[in-house]
């Protein structure tokens, strides 16, 4: 008899039935539980928000622009209520509103219009109450779901807690966003539609009519707050009402029903679409927000669907006028097996990581424990789909006895009380050779259950309408309370009405297999099989599909069975979830996300080396060694031709004279609290030019002292080695040097990698790199395991305007003349030190802290040479460090590469360092030059401290970039 059940024999074997599931039989308890929960969550969204911390970043991305909504709702409210014509008074918001919908900004301008405040960007704390509120209603909702769902047990009330207390949410209930009442439309739409099912006379279903009503206008509002999702809404209703029709239901309940959703949408949309008519001329069914720019960023085959600031050509090309639908076939014809490429790995972007872009703790939960969290929520919610999704062929048993009522209870008969959903017992009332889930004759409360399943199984699949968009974990955000519940689903069944630990701890395996497969593939297998491109992709590939393999087949034997039942509901959930998950992770080792395959650490008597050869006609005029440094970039050193070079790396922030892009390293430092400089990006050596030799072989090494404690390392990339059909077709990838993406900085919460993976001229796959170890030469790249091949990412640029490179197309670019500025002296002043509990610090002190206020002439050049002059007196070695800040909002500091950063000697001695600013990184009505100069050892005295600035021209590293070696 054990073989032929859903679940795990040993599960019936280590319980009896004398352990059913705590029971919480009526609606009073259930609300009392559901009151508790909605408490619980206000308190967690008051207690997270409210920090200094999460405050700092309520108003990023798109919550300013809401709240400003939300203001010019209110100011339009205003004017009509004094005078103002209505058609004027509607036309005055419809830009606004026609970008960001009716929804969140008119009830955030009700909201602050009853408290009598004005929204405003500086005070962000009334909208965080408000999120708050709607976080808490939301929670306490789809705890009542839960409870429906799983036929009135305890376990159903906990998806409300866990949505309660659910990092992500809380932390996103802290910004004024979309994401947070949407799921709360998205609870509601499922709690009035497990109330759709009211009773069965006759043997006939009839549904209630005011719950159908609420379901309606819950469909639509949320359609409305997500355009996104409507496809999504659209398929809840749609199979909702078939599951409906196949329950052998009234006629005339049914078109009541119908006829109570229409007039819920109706009363919904009418309003929206008469402000859409006057404001716009023509009527729409949902908000525009830019569908044109969104789909090309989405499908931008330059960055891999991820977006970037400044956008690429490919986007800035199409215009809203062009439409959506013509922007997707034009890409999609471009290059179609791309584009599925593409396609496949939006899923792992939507749900891998947690929806946290600012990084903030959660309580003093860290990043990392809320991404294992997530992932296996994740991961335990497809358990629960999987599950859901094999009903129809999974519940075939074999008959032992018929019942002899149709009011028989489980416990009257064996072979429905070993079904692993209880709730479910009263829809397998059909008997012949086997039992099935058969809505025909299925209770209310069965039907209810089915509908909480199919409207999360609909809701999930309605997010795959974001794959032609820009896919990030704040988009796949709204999935959770459905995989919550799925997630409850699966849990629920694995107890079958009594403790079954052995089932949990196998699903529990499984979810891992699956998590690693999909977790290691950046780090661990890239450096272990990096001896070329394809080989990497094949073994990443073989490994992760072996993990997947042994995850999915574990989860199945789980879920449905280890028995000779059920074959085809295992072979086909088995085979879909094995291909779908295998294709999405094969498709995402093509991705752009990972720019760099494995890492060399500078170590002691270790040289990263690369040899360039420069043609005989080369003559230069600039030249840089670009480079990607991880860690302690400041330590180290570059030799070229056995000569040591002089300098110190310069971030690329300082030698682009792109200013969108030098801002966006300064936002997003502020934002993630890492400083401009602890962001990933390339750093360069400027070198002379004579150091060159050409018509010959020139070496390029990195090294670091002896002695240097400070960690620092070399990335590198795998080549795609030639072909026999094509040879010297040889190519390796490096980061891009250009593009920032914010999607790929924040989706990967533990990396500060906003670059994206960039083919390289072929002139760079053609050099050699080799690894120096105590003189050895070793074609091991890395002393990291495995055997790493490839290219260093260490580059040569030089150039020499327009004369060099005869075979390239001249650059319409003017050359840039050197011009000569006066240099400016400021005088830099001690800042006061605070003082704690009226103690007065020592005279001693081993840190100096000074300021200067730099003057507004000094920014006449696109460069500033910044040279800080002045006497020490101390017994060790002193760090000297300067940085550049103004006072606009949401700036980070930027940390000047000081030349030198640590003054030698002892004793009284004056010091000289210099540094280069890029004049565009600051605002010259409020530039502050700060001056920290510290030792290990005490006293430190410093004095006569003065900053001479230099204004000059100079081709900036972008125009001088003409050949890379």
């Amino acid at each position: 008899m054990t073989d032929n059940l859903p679940g795990i024999e040993e599960a019936t074997q280590l319980a009896t039935s004398e352990e059913p599931q705590l029971q919480v039989g009526s609606k009073r308890q259930a609300m009392l539980f559901s009151a508790g929960i909605f408490v619980l969550a206000l308190a967690a969204a008051l207690l997270q928000n409210t920090r200094r911390p999460a405050q700092d970043v309520a108003m990023l991305f798109d919550s300013g622009a809401y709240i400003m909504s939300a203001k010019y709702v209110l100011t339009a409210f205003h004017n009509f209520a004094h005078g103002m014509a209505f058609d004027a008074a509607v036309k005055s918001v419809g830009e606004t509103l026609m970008l960001n919908g009716p929804v969140l900004p008119g009830l955030g301008a009700i909201y602050f219009g009853l408290i009598a405040r004005e929204p405003s960007l500086i005070d962000m704390r009334a909208p965080i109450v408000l999120q708050a509120i709607l976080h808490a209603i939301s929670a306490s909702m789809l705890a009542l779901v839960g409870w429906r769902f799983t036929g009135g047990r305890a376990i159903g009330l906990s998806a409300g807690i866990l949505l309660a207390v659910w990092p992500s949410a809380v932390i996103g209930a802290g910004r004024f966003l979309t994401e947070t009442i949407s799921t709360l439309f998205i609870s509601a739409v499922m709690l009035s539609a497990s109330h759709l099912a009211r009773e069965r006379k006759e043997s006939q279903l009839r549904l209630s009519s005011p719950a159908a009503f609420i379901f309606g206008a819950t469909a639509a509002l949320l359609a409305l707050t997500k355009a996104a999702l409507a496809p999504g809404v659209v398929l809840t209703v749609a199979a909702i009402f078939l599951l409906l029709l196949l329950s052998k239901v009234e006629k005339r309940s049914f078109i009541a029903a119908l006829l109570s959703s229409i007039v819920g949408v109706f009363l919904v949309l009418a309003p929206w679409l008469m402000f859409t008519k006057i404001a716009s001329g023509e009527f729409c069914l949902t908000p525009k927000r830019l569908p044109t720019l969104n789909m090309s960023a989405g499908l931008n085959p330059e960055t891999d669907g991820l977006s970037a600031l400044p956008e690429t050509p490919m986007v800035t090309m199409y215009s809203e006028n062009d439409g959506p639908s013509a922007v997707a076939y034009a890409l999609y014809t471009l290059n179609p097996g791309d584009f599925y490429g593409r396609m496949a790995r939006k899923p792992l972007r939507l749900f891998q990581y947690p929806w946290n872009d600012c990084r903030l703790d959660f309580l003093g939960i860290p990043v990392i424990v809320q991404v294992i969290a997530h992932q296996i929520l994740v991961v335990f919610g497809f358990f629960g789909l999987l599950a859901y999704v094999s009903l129809p062929l999974s519940f075939a048993q074999r008959k032992t006895t018929a019942p002899s009522t149709l009011n028989e209870t489980p416990a009257d008969n064996a072979m429905l009380g070993e079904q692993p959903h209880p709730e479910l017992n009263r829809a397998s009332l059909v008997f012949s050779d086997t039992s099935m889930t058969n809505p025909a004759t299925a209770e209310p409360q069965v039907i209810n259950s089915l509908i909480i399943g199919m409207a999360s199984l609909a809701i999930v699949c309605g997010h795959f309408a974001y794959l032609p968009f820009v896919a990030d974990a704040r988009y796949g955000f709204t999935a959770m309370p459905s995989l919550i519940l799925l997630g409850m689903w699966c849990i629920s069944g694995q107890l079958k009405q009594r403790i079954s630990k052995t089932s949990l701890i196998r699903l529990g395996i499984a979810a891992t297999f699956i998590i690693v497969a999909f977790s290691l593939r950046d780090d661990v297998w890239r450096s272990l099989f990096a001896t070329s491109t394809e080989a990497m992709i094949a073994s990443t590939v073989s490994l992760g599909a072996l993990l997947l393999f042994i995850g999915c087949l574990m989860a199945v034997r789980t879920l449905l069975g280890a028995g000779k039942s059920n074959a085809t509901a295992k072979v086909l959930a088995f085979t879909a979830s094995y291909l779908a998950l295998t294709i999405v992770l094969a498709a995402s080792m093509m991705g752009k996300e990972s720019p760099y395959d494995w890492e060399s650490r500078l170590a002691d008597g270790q040289e990263l080396v690369r040899i360039v050869e420069l043609p005989k006609s080369a003559s230069f005029e600039t030249a840089y060694v670009l480079v990607n440094l991880k860690g302690d970039w400041r330590s180290a050193h570059l030799k070229v031709n056995n000569q040591t070079v002089d300098a110190v790396p310069v971030s690329l922030l300082h030698l682009t004279g792109n200013p969108i892009l030098s801002n966006d390293y300064r936002t997003f430092g502020y934002i993630l609290k890492t400083g401009t400089d602890g962001i990933d990006q390339w750093r360069a050596f400027s070198i002379p030019p004579e150091l060159l030799k050409p018509g010959a072989q020139n070496t390029i090494s990195i090294y670091s002292q002896k002695g240097e404690t400070a960690f620092a390392s070399l990335t590198g990339s795998t080549i795609f080695s030639d072909s026999k059909k094509q040879p010297n077709t040889s190519d390796t990838y490096a980061p891009s040097i250009g593009i920032f993406s914010p999607t790929n900085l924040c989706r990967m919460p533990l990396l500060s990698e906003p670059r994206l993976r960039e083919k390289m001229p072929k002139s760079v796959a053609r050099a050699a790199c080799v690894r120096k170890v105590e003189g050895s030469v070793s074609q091991d790249l890395s002393e990291t395991p495995g055997t790493q091949f490839g290219q260093y990412h260490l580059f040569l640029l030089a150039g020499s305007g327009d004369k060099f490179g005869s075979r390239e197309k001249k650059e319409s670019t003017p050359s840039i003349q050197v011009k000569a500025f006066n240099p400016i002296y400021v005088n830099v002043k001690a800042e006061p030190v605070q003082t704690r509990g009226g103690v007065k610090p020592e005279d001693n002190a081993s840190t100096y802290n000074g300021g200067c206020l730099l003057p507004e002439n000094g920014f006449a050049a696109p460069y500033l040479r910044v040279t800080l002059t002045g006497e020490i007196d101390c017994a060790s070695k002193v760090s000297c460090k300067i940085s550049l800040d103004d006072l606009r909002l949401m700036q980070a500091p930027i940390d000047l590469a000081c030349s030198p950063a640590r003054i030698d000697g002892t004793g009284k001695r004056k010091f000289r360092a210099q540094a280069i600013a890029l004049a565009s990184t600051v605002d010259p009505k409020s530039a502050l030059a700060m001056i920290k100069i510290s030792s290990d050892l005490v006293p430190l005295s410093v004095s006569n401290l003065r900053l001479e600035l230099q204004p000059f021209s100079a081709p900036e590293l972008n125009l001088s970039r003409k050949s890379w070696f």
